[in-house]
C-alpha cells in the first residue's frame, strides 16, 4: 500500500508548473496517522528536496473545505462517503 501510496505524492510533484512549487499539502483522516507518517517519512527519503505538509482532521471536515476551493493537492478520507 505504501508504495502506491509514495507514487501519487510523487507524481502530484510531478503535476507542479514550476520548480520553486516543491511542496506538498495533503489532507488525511486522523485515524490514517500512522500510516500517513511512515508513508510521509518514506517519501521524504526518496525526495529530499520536496516539502511534505500533512494535516489531520476529519474527512467531513476535509470535503466541506475542498468543496469551498481548499489548496489540498491530496486528499485521504477514512470512509468512502465523507
Amino acid at each position: 500500500m505504501s508504495r502506491s501510496l509514495v507514487a501519487a505524492l510523487t507524481f502530484c510533484l510531478g503535476a507542479r508548473a514550476s520548480a520553486a512549487e516543491r511542496e506538498i499539502i495533503v489532507a488525511a483522516a486522523s485515524d490514517l496517522k500512522l500510516a500517513m507518517d511512515e508513508v510521509a517519512a518514506e517519501f521524504q527519503r526518496r525526495q529530499p528536496g520536496v516539502s511534505l505538509k500533512v494535516s489531520y482532521g476529519s474527512s467531513g471536515n476535509f470535503f466541506a473545505q475542498l468543496s469551498q476551493q481548499a489548496p489540498y493537492d491530496l486528499f485521504f478520507s477514512a470512509d468512502a462517503a465523507p
